[in-house]
């Protein structure tokens, strides 16, 4: 997949003007302020119809607009076809076309733009919170399977059900009928949440195995072993959901009680990152823990395929040694995908890119 070019409209800083694209990496210089991450920003938008920086579409109107606008050409090199992205915001309502025709469902323009980005903020994937993380299997899971939006979907719902049911069980503690409705949405979480930490632990090993092989090829230098575990809470090892009913109310149902919330499941899962054996979160260096989310984002992209996929990076990096920006920028040749690395003036350590092309803002 390529992105031939974007135009913007009263989007961030820009109001109006048109990128146009041709090479397998782009380059993108300029000052502080000039708009390099506000561009990629647009491409992620393209894809997922949010932004890696605000919650709020009407955040990305340019000051004083009232509106913005975003058109991207795209091909589908594999399949030999060219595709039109346009998306418009309005008072807080998305309009999005794909070839001229408005989309039945978002998931048909995933299906034509997938995108995966690294920013400075995204080292606390593996320093920061358990959510984060959460997220980062989300995002994994949906680049290789776009249906594992419904199964959240549908997980969310039951959750959000079965939360309500344990207040009211606060309440009526004597309601057997409470009692019952509860094993029966408990069943329901229960049987989506095995299901779906199966696919995670088994997405998981794969990119560690990707992780660790992509240290081999281009850090060799480095001489380290990065490992991933995928960890559970109140969820023990049994086969049948009655075996489960009958540890959850020994150990289970009383917690719930205590806090009124779900005690286990997808949303409480985590997964832990070691690097050399210790926890990289207390024992990496920044440079370190840079370097393995690098890896991670990598890894998320080749186990998802990289059809269909562009690779963006805002000022990921520029902190990076040189041994290690040698190694990061080596690997970025080999992909097969389309790049786009933002940089401050002037990015020199990465003019040994070949098929650049140099953007200037």
């Amino acid at each position: 997949m390529v992105i031939n070019s974007v135009r913007l409209s009263n989007f961030r800083c820009f109001d109006e003007q048109t990128f146009n694209f041709n090479h397998s990496t782009v380059l993108i210089e300029g000052n502080n302020g000039a708009g390099k991450t506000s561009l990629l920003e647009a491409l992620y938008y393209a894809g997922y119809l949010k932004s890696f920086r605000s919650r709020l579409s009407s955040d990305l109107i340019k000051i004083g607009a009232a509106n913005f606008f975003l058109k991207l050409d795209v091909t589908d090199a594999e399949l030999n076809t060219t595709h039109t992205i346009e998306i418009g915001c309005q008072k807080g309502t998305k309009t999005v076309k794909l070839d001229g025709k408005a989309l039945a469902s978002h998931q048909d323009l995933h299906n034509k733009l997938r995108v995966v980005s690294l920013t400075e903020d995204d080292i606390d994937l593996v320093r920061g919170l358990p959510a984060l993380r959460r997220t980062f299997l989300n995002e994994t899971r949906f680049l290789c399977d776009h249906e594992v939006v419904n199964t959240l979907r549908k997980y969310k719902k039951i959750l959000e059900q079965r939360n309500k049911l344990l207040m009211d069980i606060r309440h009526q503690s004597s309601n057997s009928g409470l009692r019952a409705m509860l094993k029966a949405w408990t069943q329901q979480l229960w049987t989506l949440t095995i299901t779906e930490q199966a696919e995670r632990k088994l997405m998981l090993i794969k990119i560690e195995a990707h992780v660790n092989q992509l240290v081999q090829k281009s850090f060799p230098r480095e001489d380290i072993t990065i490992s991933f575990k995928y960890q559970m809470r109140n969820m023990p090892a049994v086969e049948t959901f009655e075996e489960f009913w009958n540890l959850y109310e020994e150990r289970i149902f009383d917690v719930e009680q205590s806090t009124g919330y779900t005690a286990f499941g997808l949303h409480l899962d985590d997964f832990s990152v070691t690097f050399q054996g210790k926890l990289t979160k207390g024992f990496a260096s920044r440079g370190q823990n840079k370097l393995v989310v690098f890896l991670m984002k990598i890894a998320q992209m080749l186990v998802a395929g990289e059809r269909n996929v562009c690779l963006i990076l805002d000022d990921f990096l520029t902190d990076f040694d040189q041994s290690r920006l040698e190694g990061a920028l080596e690997l970025i040749k080999q992909l097969a995908v389309q790049v786009f690395v933002t940089t401050p003036l002037s990015g020199e350590s990465f003019k040994t890119l070949t098929d650049v092309q140099l953007l200037k803002l």
